[in-house]
């Protein structure tokens, strides 16, 4: 197997992994999106840390190019997952996570300025099919209720998580991939650290359990990986086919939560699957 076949396995475990994150913001409830995530930080750079450590690798990066850029990324980090788990806290997963994965489109226009690749037709044209495919599963548009606070929330996620993962791609020769996490994620429990302060955290053992898993297996492992495989796959490749990730969270979500899927939906997700095995194929 390849570099690349391997690096393409390991992604699609790990956005089949990823799905059940979208769970978590439901399961926690009533612990909001600050608290989760800053939990989720603090647990997850602890293990890494550890791992490093384990690994005889300095936590130390001598650029401060690669400083500032990972600093970015993990305030990008921030951005992305407080808006996407308050986005699933207030409207649909499958909603929310139709604004998100927008961030494969973002990709494809962003990518040829961050590494001065050539544009490709193709590329806009995938990129056309996918927003087809996402505007397909959205159900009825009501400026009225918390469904559009989630779209937006969504887009806002999706548009971080894009520039987050274009930095992250610029790093993977100088920085490993469980480095970049772990510098990441302590920028994330920085930022948040004024939280339990403002709103302590009171979890049961049941909770707190859930916290544990989600920092640990759900975050600091499956993340890792993620920045890893980037040195071996166009970033508009991961994006591509980690959209996959809504139809496996939808499914998660109608089967858990008992949020349907229409046909539309499926329809959809039809399309965005297909761009998605197609992009793999021609990216050669």
């Amino acid at each position: 197997m390849t570099k690349r076949n391997a690096a393409l396995f390991e992604f699609f475990i790990n956005t089949l992994v990823m799905s059940i994150t979208a769970l978590f913001p439901r399961w926690l409830l009533p612990l909001n999106a600050f608290q989760i995530v800053f939990a989720r930080s603090l647990v997850a750079v602890i293990f890494l840390a550890l791992l490093l450590k384990t690994q005889g690798e300095s936590f130390a990066v001598a650029s401060p190019k690669d400083r500032r850029t990972l600093i970015i990324s993990g305030v990008l980090l921030t951005l992305h997952w407080v808006s996407l788990f308050g986005a699933i806290q207030i409207a649909p997963i499958a909603i929310t996570f139709l604004a998100l994965f927008t961030y494969p489109i973002i990709i494809i226009l962003l990518e040829p300025w961050f590494f001065n690749e050539k544009r490709r037709l193709v590329d806009l044209v995938l990129g056309a099919v996918t927003l087809l495919g996402v505007y397909m599963l959205q159900p009825e548009f009501d400026l009225s209720n918390n469904v559009t606070q989630g779209i937006l929330l969504g887009l806002f996620s999706g548009t971080a998580f894009a520039v987050r993962n274009l930095l992250s791609r610029s790093l993977i020769q100088s920085v490993s991939g469980i480095k970049q996490m772990c510098w990441q994620l302590g920028v994330v429990t920085l930022l948040l650290s004024p939280i339990p302060f403002v709103l302590p955290l009171s979890l049961t053992p049941q909770k707190g359990g859930l916290l544990l898993l989600l920092g640990v297996v759900f975050t600091a492992l499956t993340h890792a990986s993620m920045v890893r495989v980037l040195a071996h796959l166009k970033a508009k490749t991961v994006g591509l086919i980690a959209v996959t990730q809504l139809i496996y969270s939808s499914i998660l979500a109608w089967l858990i939560f008992g949020e349907a899927l229409t046909l539309q939906m499926l329809l959809g997700g039809v399309l965005i699957i297909g761009s998605a095995i197609y992009n793999v194929l021609s990216d050669r």
